[in-house]
């Protein structure tokens, strides 16, 4: 079914409730995975190397909502560094809707790194009271794990890349079953190499960009993975749209 809403002033839609209201439930034997990215209408993901200049404040309460349903947002290391990640900061309408949902009133977020190599002092670890997760391969470098150790959880994964399944295992062995993806898109790609994508959410932004900017996924290997389109939301000619995953016969 496909919900076409216009907003207008005079006929408020609140993200927050139209996401929240929707259904997601684990079905695969893994958490439940959805995305949010933004994009130009000729493709672009970012301008000037981040995705900061496409968006509207109206792209920014989407984005939020989406962040209010998640137990857990990932993002890749180069993401988290490039957009300058903060500690998340629900407002009191979705920490509300979290604890009438039984989830926690903030989200956990967890940061893919082969590597390890994340400064400590980036805002993202600002937070005392907010340890996030870091998920590293077999092969991180040892000195900036414990350099991170003060100010995040430190998980590693047996391979020395880390893999959709492995996240998604320990996500899901640490009792999250609503994961958010952010990117960037290397990230993205293998999520959808691994048929790891429940839910695909797209803003359209009104602008062309050309330049050399990338597109929302990027991976080794095409995949063709039928979505059924679920909603589409349009205000001031940015156009939010959203795809679920139809499982194969």
């Amino acid at each position: 079914m496909v919900i076409s809403l216009r907003a207008h002033d005079s006929d408020p839609i609140d993200p927050i409730d139209l996401i929240g209201s929707q259904s997601r439930s684990p079905t695969t034997g893994r958490p439940y995975v959805l995305t949010n990215m933004i994009s130009s209408i000729d493709g672009a993901i970012a301008v000037d190397g981040l995705s900061g200049g496409l968006g509207s404040e109206a792209d920014f309460k989407m984005f939020m909502a989406l962040r209010s349903v998640a137990d857990v947002i990932v993002a890749g290391a180069g993401t988290v560094r490039d957009e300058q990640y903060k500690p998340p900061a629900p407002g009191a309408n979705a920490r509300q809707q979290r604890l009438d949902r039984g989830q926690s009133e903030r989200q956990a977020l967890a940061v893919v790194t082969a590597s390890g190599c994340l400064s400590p002092d980036l805002p993202l670890f600002s937070d005392p009271s907010y340890k996030p997760l870091v998920i590293a391969g077999s092969d991180a470098d040892a000195e900036a794990l414990a350099a991170l150790d003060p100010v995040a959880r430190i998980e590693q994964t047996a391979a020395a890349s880390v893999e959709p399944h492995d996240v998604l295992a320990i996500l899901g062995e640490a009792g999250h079953s609503v994961v958010l993806l952010e990117g960037g898109p290397k990230l993205n790609g293998s999520f959808i190499e691994a048929d790891c994508v429940d839910e695909w959410n797209l803003t359209m932004s009104p602008h062309l960009v050309g330049g050399t900017s990338g597109r929302a996924s990027r991976g080794v290997s095409a995949v063709l993975h039928r979505f059924e389109l679920s909603h589409v939301l349009e205000h001031e000619d940015y156009v939010f749209m959203q795809w679920r995953r139809i499982a194969p016969d």
